[in-house]
């Protein structure tokens, strides 16, 4: 709003600071989760305030944004939802098409109920809501991606009879038309069948014409892979009156959203390497409201408010696998094999930071006094914060490989192995730090 970031706005939870002190959009952003979005059944006000707000909104500059949530009356309510949206009537679109795959998927359920009613006619009441959603895209993480001309025979003798005719960028020794000094680790990667029996570095689903005699013969495939997104949510909200004058409530939200995508953001462009994001809302929020008299009135508020986000890059490939050292230094059975990226071409691994972890938690006290003497209206309050935000994000854990091209790839060798008149090596960049 007004131009200014998300995290200039002020988000409230009935009358809480419930902003993530990370990014207050209601989108999550890798391991920083967005901010609580509780389903419209469950909110008795929804007000957003983009200017003219007063000093109990001084927050941030951009929106202020108020949710309050439902209760119990004396009598008892519930609704009953269901939304469904599917792909049945949806066209495929033209790269899909070119490569013979089918149409994406594009699935939603969204479902859930709501009830409230007294527990104690007249003094204390509730209101609990739970709402699902099931959601499956295959449009978003559509991925091309252009791949060598390879078979299902990828032997050192028919990888060196196919690409031998073919440079190298750092120069010096080439790759064997027989195939005896490529890589063992390169042979490896290209051999590498996840459980499905699929290679991990897959053979192109159309073949495109050579137009430079100097470049490999390449192709290209196109990826749509559904990426899965679950929540659920759960509301529940108390109400008592001790007295005429005094009420004490309590309103609770809890949300638990994971998320499969098929992709991860900066690492493979093939399929293998997903990224799998659990993000977590908890807010809680107890209120005691005291009427003084006809003139004055106290709230007391104490709230809690939690982040909670891990995202974890799927790692299928062990550097055991591949008889590969990581340029990290790190060993062991269980270190992943290196990210590996051949320039114009495609990259596996997860760009060496395999997950990332933040923890947002917000301690909230509050007390605001409204006053009132013939027209005229005062407001004066109160509060006190405290946050608390933890985080993991590793850079380069796993190390990061850049290759110029295939045939660098293949060979694999150091500017005193290759004996490069440059002195170039075949990788171009190994990034362990």
């Amino acid at each position: 709003a007004n131009g200014n970031k998300t995290t200039a706005n002020n988000i409230q939870f009935n009358g809480i600071d419930a902003n993530n002190l990370s990014q207050n959009s209601a989108a999550s952003d890798g391991e920083e989760v967005g901010v609580a979005a509780p389903a419209p059944d469950t909110i008795q006000e929804f007000k957003v305030q983009t200017g003219n707000y007063d000093a109990s909104y001084g927050r941030g500059t951009g929106a202020n944004v108020d949710v309050v949530s439902r209760t119990g009356s004396n009598q008892f309510h519930g609704t009953a939802w269901e939304f469904l949206r599917n792909d049945i009537l949806n066209a495929n679109n033209f790269f899909l098409k070119l490569t013979n795959q089918p149409r994406p998927v594009l699935k939603q359920n969204q479902f859930g109920g709501a009830l409230g009613g007294p527990i104690w006619r007249n003094k204390t009441f509730f209101f609990g809501a739970y709402q699902g959603l099931r959601s499956s895209n295959g449009e978003g993480d559509q991925v091309t991606v252009t791949l060598p001309q390879l078979s299902s025979d990828r032997s050192a003798a028919t990888l060196g009879r196919q690409f031998c005719a073919y440079s190298t960028s750092a120069g010096g020794a080439q790759v064997a038309c027989d195939g005896s000094n490529i890589n063992p680790v390169a042979l490896a990667l290209l051999n590498f069948k996840f459980q499905n029996g699929q290679f991990a570095v897959p053979s192109p689903q159309i073949l495109l014409p050579v137009t430079d005699p100097t470049q490999i013969p390449i192709g290209e495939s196109t990826f749509a892979t559904p990426a899965t997104y679950n929540e659920d949510q759960y509301t529940l909200n108390i109400d008592h009156a001790f007295t005429q004058r005094n009420q004490l409530s309590a309103r609770f939200f809890y949300s638990r959203a994971p998320t499969v995508e098929p992709f991860s953001p900066n690492a493979a462009n093939v399929p293998g390497w997903g990224t799998n994001e659990l993000d977590q809302n908890t807010m809680l929020v107890l209120a005691d409201t005291h009427v003084l008299s006809s003139k004055l009135v106290n709230i007391a508020r104490a709230g809690f408010m939690r982040f909670d986000g891990i995202s974890a890059v799927a790692n299928p490939i062990l550097a055991s696998d591949l008889g590969a050292q990581s340029p990290t230094g790190a060993s062991g059975g269980k270190i992943v094999a290196p990210g590996i990226t051949i320039d114009g071409l495609f990259t596996v691994g997860d760009a060496g930071r395999p997950s990332q972890w933040q923890v947002t938690n917000s301690f909230i006290w509050q007390d605001t006094i409204a006053a009132t003497r013939g027209s005229h209206t005062m407001r004066v309050g109160a509060e006190a914060k405290r946050h608390q935000v933890d985080v993991e994000a590793p850079f380069s854990a796993d190390g990061l490989l850049d290759i110029r091209t295939f045939n660098d790839f293949l060979l694999g060798q150091s500017a005193s192995q290759n004996g490069s008149p440059s002195g170039s090596s075949n990788v171009s960049l190994s990034n362990g730090s």
